[in-house]
């Protein structure tokens, strides 16, 4: 999907192309789409851990007090508005529990966490293990496509290289421990597993194969490789902005220049 919401004070209204996978989505749903009322708005708040961190950083433990200023907090009702809370105390219950928080202050571990939305968990453990610092240029593409991916219900894993089935190993065992945490303070909806189904493709990629090429071996339409790789991309440049090594940072550059070219490279794609 793209397009423009229109610019404020100039446009009087806005457009938005989406390319439609008629595989995915029927002529009676996107009719609905189309032209129905708008769905209301409703927030889904669920504070993720390195939003928690970040207000901890600043907050201490009167973060919670920060919710109530909230859009959630002014939506729902009461007994939701309860939940919420708890939530944000259990996330801080595990994050203190693996050591992000320590003495009401954030850890090295817990500093790392805070600048990678989304997969902090995962990510943090590596760098305390020292796995991340010694990953080579082709394992980070590696573990950030499948950190990022999400299949499709039904979509089959392929058959994986060597290298991939150690990375598969080792982000196996790490999520289990952290479910196990999270588990025990009954947090809903589990941090995201790790999927290595795309993984073979962004192999390919990295090695230089043409997108047509890595198509005809991949579970997936264009736009989802095109969108996994990006997001792969942002994540290596979130975790270059940590506190890891130079030689890291370097490996890092290197995986985002292997993966950011041709189509997979949105400002080309623009300037084009």
């Amino acid at each position: 999907m793209a397009g423009r919401a229109g610019r404020r004070s100039i446009d009087t209204e806005g457009f938005v192309f989406s390319r439609i996978n008629p595989h995915f989505i029927s002529p009676q749903e996107l009719e609905r789409i189309i032209y129905s009322q708008p769905e209301k708005v409703n927030s889904q708040f669920n504070a993720s851990y390195a939003t928690l961190l970040n207000l901890y950083q600043t907050y201490g433990e009167e973060l919670y007090d920060i919710y109530p200023k909230s859009f959630h907090h002014y939506q729902v009702k009461p007994f939701l508005r309860k939940q919420a809370v708890d939530l944000m105390r259990a996330k801080v219950s595990v994050l203190k529990d693996i050591g992000h928080i320590r003495d009401e202050q954030l850890t090295i571990k817990g500093t790392f966490a805070s600048k990678v939305y989304g997969y902090e968990l995962i990510l943090s453990e590596m760098f305390e293990q020292g796995i991340l610092e010694n990953l080579s240029v082709e394992q980070l593409g590696i573990l950030a496509v499948s950190i990022v991916y999400e299949p499709r219900k039904g979509t089959e894993k392929p058959a994986v290289s060597p290298a991939a089935q150690d990375m598969e190993s080792v982000t196996r065992k790490i999520k289990r421990s952290i479910h196990k945490v999270e588990n025990r303070h009954r947090i809903g909806t589990l941090s995201k597993r790790c999927y290595f189904h795309i993984v073979p493709a962004m192999e390919r990629w990295m090695k230089n194969e043409d997108f047509a090429s890595i198509m005809e071996r991949a579970d997936a339409d264009e736009g989802e490789i095109v969108r996994f790789f990006r997001m792969s991309i942002q994540l290596l440049r979130e975790i270059g902005d940590t506190p890891v090594s130079p030689s890291l940072k370097t490996r890092l550059h290197q995986a985002i220049s292997l993966i950011n070219r041709d189509v997979v490279d949105s400002e080309k794609q623009l300037r084009t």
